[in-house]
């Protein structure tokens, strides 16, 4: 067989998100930093690919410098990570998802690649609305607006907006499936739009 004849083999390639963090060591960003995501095509398993690894880090500066070349800015990387979690389910099996959001540090910015839903005075305030957007109802509101994969400011626009503190209605206590109760109360849902929520979407917790 000639060598033009051997067959070639090929590589399983895998493409992740990852998440990165940034500074700018300048007195303009002196207490910020910069919070982004990117795509990673490798043939590299998820083990081999911790935290601050050489991959990551080498395509977190990529696009990284592809919207701060033109400033003329120098940058500190300050840590990477595939946006992906393992969690336990109530079975003892183990769940690979992909994160769905991100709860900022104070003094935090982003690429517009994220969307920014608010602004909380304390850390409990920002995990509160973190429950309140793996509830089925607010999924199901965007929904309504939602007709492809992207997600869009306007998609909001039938999301009552809610009271995070501990002076709220809502019990943001409790788990989410609750949670979602206590909202279809709120809102005076009838029986059947409340059995079609259900049904429709699927729980996050």
């Amino acid at each position: 067989m000639s060598k033009q004849e051997q067959p070639t083999g090929f590589k399983n390639t895998f493409s992740y998100k990852l998440i990165y963090v940034f500074a700018i060591p300048d007195d303009a960003h002196e207490g910020s930093v910069k919070v982004g995501n990117t795509k990673l095509d490798t043939d590299l398993t998820q083990d081999r690919l911790q935290p601050n690894c050489k991959e990551l880090n080498q395509a977190a500066l990529e696009r990284i410098h592809n919207y701060t070349k033109t400033a003329g800015v120098t940058v500190t990387l300050l840590h990477t990570e595939l946006a992906i979690r393992t969690i336990q389910k109530k079975d003892g099996s183990w769940h690979t998802e992909s994160f769905r959001d991100y709860v900022a540090e104070p003094n935090s910015i982003c690429t517009d690649s994220l969307i920014p839903v608010g602004k909380f005075k304390s850390k409990i305030e920002a995990m509160n609305c973190r429950k309140y957007m793996a509830t089925k109802f607010l999924r199901f509101m965007v929904g309504i607006l939602k007709v492809s994969q992207n997600i869009y400011r306007n998609v909001y626009a039938f999301v009552p907006l809610q009271d995070f503190t501990s002076k709220s209605a809502i019990d943001w206590s409790k788990p989410i499936s609750n949670i979602d109760k206590q909202l279809y109360k709120k809102y005076g849902l009838p029986k059947e739009e409340i059995e079609y929520i259900e049904k429709m979407t699927k729980p996050m917790e």
